[in-house]
């Protein structure tokens, strides 16, 4: 019996910014993200909502999709910064940081929001404007024949995660292996051709201290040989990499239908077409054939009889990061002629002993198809698992960086310069913006406030620990964390980035003293203190730009929004 239900109506709500619940979610989100964020960040314990599932992490990613609410505002907020973490692997925690720091600010102002959002519209282009111009003047380009110009960037997002539990040590010396093997994953050039970094491999290992974490170029796949390797290394050996499974079951030829007589046993002739097919590999003079899944015993034993090395029960992974490094594709079909096409070859193979776990070594035959595999060692699983997405995170950023050589301050330093940017911009530009916006002076001063109150407080954010006073001095606006009772004048010997030393001349001020009228429009002699010296935190230019961009469009996005439709269906 088949019952019709009809559609339920789409429902039409007016969702308020200025609403209690509203203004509480986004509190509560601002919270969870400002703990997250920085050095000092805290992990997160996330439970499912049946209980028994229970989750530690301070990554954006996993955070932010476990978060469970029914306010719009807070699901776009959410959704927004987990595609652009999908994007860049980066900068989830801070776009959100800055999104829900501008409207909690702005909906505690009594003024209209649909305002508040054309103003920010304007003032956003501003200072995009601005950190893309010539007038900002720190950004840094990093020289790639320079290994340590790369170790800062990764350093910077290893100590964000406190979820790695990794020590000061631990963090540089698992970025200079991170940084080694990405720079010997980018293959050399022929013909003056410049390609890509080969993806990193990655082997976990529990139970080891992150210090025992080391990189090897060439591929790590689990020892499943048929027979024990020779004592001598393998070398030049002709490889065939296939993706189905040489069992004869058939189970991965989906979809396919077979005709056979009444007198046909369809395993025999399965068997027998796989040991042709045996036959014509051992004739080509292949030495190692590896598969994704098992090999038929018999097939197994005719290669072991004619010299040939069988690895089966690869995972996918596996079998994809074997074939790159012998040239040619997986071969994914059985047949009695093998194409020279799939036939690859590796220089090396041999077993080595990884804390316990057998595995076989490859190297591939040609420097074009090198690759570079990192075992990462932790004491637990758990720990394991986050401290892999961190380092794809950070090699991702590497990868960016190599297409975009320009970074920018880390440490809150540009924030905080782009905050006193906006305060001087709008101060000398006032009167041309009340007549271009149509608005009051006093208007245009409350949104700039908001704006760049936000991003002096996602710098203190970004490296002070509790019962910490930010400051910011008056000649290169740099963030300066002063830690408990120490003197800003005397104790604190540079700023957050590490570009600027202290010295007797230097006046501060303290973040979060809202709008100035007051102070130098740019900052003195920036441009020649960064040409001597680099910034011991780093940023990358183009992922700061579109998060700083991205968080402002979203903004504005939520205050011009007034009525949400609601689908129940």
């Amino acid at each position: 019996m088949v019952t019709r239900v009809p559609n339920k109506p789409s429902l039409f709500k007016t969702y308020h910014l200025h609403d209690t619940a509203t203004i509480d979610s986004l509190s509560n989100l601002q919270s969870i993200l400002s703990t997250s964020y920085g050095c000092w960040g805290q992990c997160k314990l996330i439970e499912n909502e049946c209980g028994g599932d229970v989750t530690v992490s301070s990554n954006s990613t996993c955070i932010l999709e476990r978060i469970n609410t029914k306010n719009p505002f807070v699901k776009l907020i959410a959704s927004t910064c987990l595609e652009h973490g999908r994007n860049f692997n980066n900068g989830g925690l801070e776009l959100g940081l800055i999104a829900t720091g501008i409207l909690s600010r702005i909906v505690k102002q009594d003024f209209s929001s649909n305002q508040a959002g054309y103003i920010l519209d304007h003032l956003s282009s501003i200072l995009i404007s601005y950190l893309q111009s010539d007038g900002f003047k720190s950004r840094v380009t990093v020289d790639f024949g320079r290994v340590g110009n790369l170790v800062p960037i990764v350093e910077n997002v290893l100590r964000s995660k406190a979820s790695c539990l990794l020590t000061g040590r631990e963090v540089k010396l698992l970025s200079l292996i991170i940084v080694d093997g990405f720079v010997r994953s980018i293959p050399d050039g022929e013909d003056g051709v410049v390609r890509r970094p080969t993806e990193l491999r990655y082997v976990k290992v529990a139970g080891r201290s992150p210090r025992d974490s080391f990189s090897v170029p060439g591929v790590l796949v689990p020892d499943t040989t048929t027979r024990p390797l020779s004592a001598a290394k393998p070398r030049h050996l002709k490889t065939l990499v296939f993706g189905i499974s040489l069992s004869g079951d058939f189970e991965s030829c989906e979809g396919v239908s077979f005709v056979s007589r009444s007198d046909t046993v369809v395993d025999d002739a399965s068997l027998r077409r796989l040991l042709l097919m045996a036959e014509t590999i051992v004739r080509t003079g292949v030495g190692l054939v590896a598969c994704q899944k098992v090999c038929h015993p018999s097939v197994g034993r005719y290669f072991s009889d004619n010299g040939v090395i069988v690895v089966d029960r690869l995972s996918i992974q596996h079998v994809d990061a074997v074939a790159y490094i012998t040239g040619k594709p997986v071969m994914k079909m059985i047949a009695t002629d093998i194409s020279d096409d799939y036939i690859g070859l590796l220089s090396e193979i041999e077993l080595i002993d990884v804390y316990g776990k057998k595995l076989l070594h490859m190297r591939p035959a040609s420097a074009v198809y090198d690759c570079v595999t990192i075992v990462l060692c932790s004491y637990a699983e758990q720990v394991l698992s986050e401290l892999q997405i961190v380092v794809r995170s950070a090699v991702k950023l590497l990868n960016l960086l190599l297409m975009w050589p320009v970074c920018v301050p880390g440490g809150g330093c540009t924030f905080t310069q782009l905050a006193c940017a906006m305060n001087n911009i709008v101060r000398e530009r006032m009167k041309e913006l009340v007549v271009d916006l149509k608005s009051s002076e006093r208007d245009v001063k409350r949104v700039c406030t908001a704006l760049t109150s936000t991003l002096d407080a996602v710098a203190a954010s970004a490296t002070d620990p509790p019962h910490t006073t930010s400051y910011t001095d008056s000649h290169y606006h740099h963030h300066w964390p002063c830690f408990y009772e120490a003197d800003i004048q005397t104790d604190i010997g540079h700023c957050s980035c590490g570009l600027i030393e202290n010295d007797d001349r230097m006046e501060f001020r303290q973040l979060g003293d809202g709008f100035l009228g007051n102070g130098p429009s740019n900052p003195r002699n920036i441009s020649d203190i960064v040409a001597v010296n680099t910034p011991r935190v780093l940023d990358l230019m183009v992922v700061k730009c579109q998060t700083i961009q991205t968080a402002l469009k979203l903004v504005v996005t939520i205050l011009k929004t007034r009525d949400i439709v609601i689908n129940p269906n």
